[in-house]
């Protein structure tokens, strides 16, 4: 595997296999196994902003990151502008080197909401939810 550096922000990332954000999948142990075997980045399942805005007690399980995971970025999913940068901070100060904003999810008690690939049908809140998140924390945001 050529471990060319690249980077994301001022995040390096030494490698070129990525840990997709899995929902039920991508918890603390699969990640660190994952970087164990060779991920250059990994990403925390999704997780709600709502959840985070109302301080729902297994949303915040998944807030939890290890320093053998790094660099890693934290998914959160969302159509609320003011709920993403409330969860963008709030991932960011629980370690996250990277915000990742899904917009890609098509599952349908996510896109019910107006969230994850249904953003893509409303390119003005798309935009308006990656703003709120890029302005609410000092690390890369990514979608």
């Amino acid at each position: 595997m050529n471990n060319k550096q690249w980077q994301i922000g001022a995040v390096k990332i030494d490698g070129q296999a990525i840990l997709a954000p899995m929902a039920g999948v991508s918890d603390i142990a699969y990640r660190l196994l994952a970087k164990e075997h060779g991920a250059a980045l990994v990403c925390t399942e999704m997780v709600s902003a709502m959840g985070i805005k109302y301080k729902n007690e297994r949303t915040h399980e998944l807030l939890r990151i290890e320093d053998a995971e790094r660099p890693v970025s934290m998914q959160i999913f969302g159509s609320n502008p003011e709920a993403i940068a409330l969860g963008a901070k709030v991932v960011a100060d629980a370690g996250a080197d990277i915000v990742d904003i899904n917009m890609g999810c098509p599952v349908k008690k996510v896109v019910t909401s107006g969230d994850g690939s249904a953003l893509m049908k409303n390119p003005d809140l798309a935009a308006r939810v990656a703003e709120a998140a890029v302005e609410a924390v000092d690390v890369p945001v990514t979608v």
